[in-house]
């Protein structure tokens, strides 16, 4: 439901405002909000179907999410059973996938879902050995858990580039080291140190409560405070 509101919220703010160049913007930004809004494309959008999205692009993670939400008790039965197995199954599947080339947009987006289910399988295995992982980083020495920590922070933002028709199979080898890293990432801020004691604080706990919310409303709010301000403010001030 909340995901439906800010989708009809920017296709009302879509017919009032309607969709102006932005002097100044990225040619990223100037694709938001642009395609011609219709009944079938807003249908898209409320169907999670993967092959609409500009009235909230950050909707992308989230076609796949429900999908692999589907199958994920299945997941859990899998890989709790023969985590390694699992693991490794997943790793194989996501390289396989870029191997097929689907032009039909919807296909091509279940083509995505099937790279990204490898970073559920991590997600799966942090929850059900995360005592043991815990304990494991918690003996390194601190020189070890730094570099860690610096590794996984720079494997977190070298995210891999989606755009472009095609992916490239160094797109999927740079998903798997993002994915890892930031599967290491919550585990150093989950091992009972500084990290852990400062996201318990009630800042960043109310950050977490709110971060969905964050995530699917951010785009939105800067595409048309840009939209509607255009020439009235800076792009700085704006955003």
């Amino acid at each position: 439901p909340p995901f439906a509101v800010a989708i009809l919220v920017s296709a009302g703010l879509r017919l009032l405002i309607g969709h102006h160049d932005v002097s100044g913007s990225t040619k990223t930004f100037a694709q938001y909000a642009a395609s011609p809004l219709t009944v079938q494309s807003l249908a898209e959008h409320l169907g999670l179907l993967g092959t609409a999205g500009d009235l909230d692009s950050r909707m992308w993670s989230l076609v796949h999410e429900m999908r692999i939400s589907m199958v994920f008790p299945a997941l859990v039965i899998l890989t709790i059973g023969q985590w390694r197995t699992a693991l490794a199954v997943a790793v194989i599947v996501c390289l396989a996938a870029e191997q097929v080339h689907v032009a039909e947009p919807f296909l091509a987006s279940i083509d995505m879902t099937f790279r990204f289910a490898v970073l559920f399988v991590m997600g799966i295995v942090i929850a059900f050995k995360r005592a043991d992982l815990q304990s494991y980083i918690a003996r390194l020495p601190r020189s070890t858990r730094v570099l860690l920590w610096l590794v996984c922070l720079v494997g977190v933002a070298a995210s891999p580039d989606f755009s472009g028709p095609v992916w490239k199979f160094t797109t999927d080898l740079r998903l798997l080291f993002h994915g890892c890293a930031c599967a290491g990432l919550v585990l150093l801020c989950a091992t009972g140190n500084r990290s852990e004691r400062w996201l318990s604080r009630p800042i960043p706990v109310c950050l977490g409560r709110i971060s969905y919310s964050l995530y699917l409303w951010h785009v939105v709010v800067l595409t048309y405070l840009l939209q509607f301000f255009r020439g009235a403010a800076s792009i700085p001030v704006l955003v």
